[in-house]
């Protein structure tokens, strides 16, 4: 669980973010965190073997509006985005005082250096291909801001990429940086920077659906972080009708095996709606989320817990 903040320190880091966290939510609207708090499909499976899908969840329809703000205005969501960046970064590097006793203003550089052997919060730690992409992507994306701030200029395509330009001589055509930050790369620095935040503060819970749609957009950022994609994974509800009281080991090794065909992934992390049955009625419903089925508490005696109203 992520490490719990004093309200104090919580409403400061909140009060340094917080103008950029709902400017990003404007300008992506249904597209930003809302998508990792969504399931990409609710396969319904029955005892008796087979599925259907019921609904498909992901996916907005835009209106065009979004797209045409945040092609003219990537610049300022990238700023947006490393300042939510650069503000969590300071409030987890230890505070250091000057020699007059005032706490020292550090440089981008000195908090690439010092965030080499800083450890992040206890989520993020514990989870090594998250802790190494993210300060991986502090390290890119501060040489980016200096690039666009002091040294370079920048170049809002019409597409929506970010492009770092610079004029080095009037006379000649402007040298290109070798990167650019494209619309999709963009976005998921969005949605990953505020999630680094939001879970820090408690504005969103840390549960599997989360990680796996961090996942997801750190992959989409892996030209830009450099630490290469990790492995597909996808994460599903799912409903299954039994007349058994309480799920079955072989009855989730089967679900996992029908989502894998479905999803053609890797790697695929479920939460179980079960349906007791009783001929065409249902007479009990549990609700086991990845975590208890994983950990095996979903096969114990004991799963009053679980149980939902249906």
């Amino acid at each position: 669980m992520p490490a719990t903040l004093s309200s104090r320190k919580r409403s400061v880091l909140l009060g340094r973010v917080e103008c950029e966290l709902q400017f990003l939510e404007q300008v992506y609207s249904g597209r930003f965190l809302n998508l990792y708090k969504e399931i990409m499909y609710c396969p319904e499976i029955s005892e008796e073997g087979g599925y259907r899908v019921v609904a498909s969840l992901r996916g907005h329809a835009d209106s065009g509006w979004n797209n045409r703000i945040s092609n003219v205005a990537s610049p300022f969501i990238f700023l947006a985005c490393f300042k939510i960046l650069d503000m969590y970064v300071e409030d987890v590097l230890p505070m250091k005082l000057n020699k007059k006793g005032v706490v020292a203003r550090l440089t981008f550089e000195d908090k690439v250096k010092e965030l080499n052997s800083t450890k992040l919060d206890t989520w993020i730690e514990s989870r090594p291909w998250l802790r190494d992409r993210v300060k991986a992507l502090y390290k890119e994306m501060a040489r980016y801001r200096n690039a666009f701030i002091h040294h370079w200029g920048y170049e809002a395509q019409a597409d929506g990429a970010l492009l770092a330009v610079r004029q080095r001589d009037p006379n000649r055509p402007r040298e290109r940086l070798r990167k650019k930050i494209l619309p999709g790369e963009l976005e998921s620095f969005a949605r990953v920077v505020a999630c680094l935040v939001e879970v820090k503060i408690g504005g969103i819970e840390l549960n599997s659906l989360l990680e796996v749609n961090l996942r997801k957009d750190l992959n989409r950022l892996s030209r830009l972080h450099g630490k290469g994609k990790l492995d597909s994974m996808e994460f599903a509800l799912v409903t299954f009708s039994s007349a058994k009281d309480h799920p079955t080991r072989d009855a989730i090794d089967s679900i996992h095996t029908q989502l894998e065909s479905i999803l053609q992934v890797k790697i695929v992390w479920f939460d179980l709606v079960y349906r007791v049955c009783v001929g065409a009625d249902v007479i009990r419903v549990y609700h086991f989320d990845w975590g208890s089925i994983s950990s095996g508490k979903a096969f114990a005696d004991s799963i009053d817990r679980f149980q939902v109203s249906h």
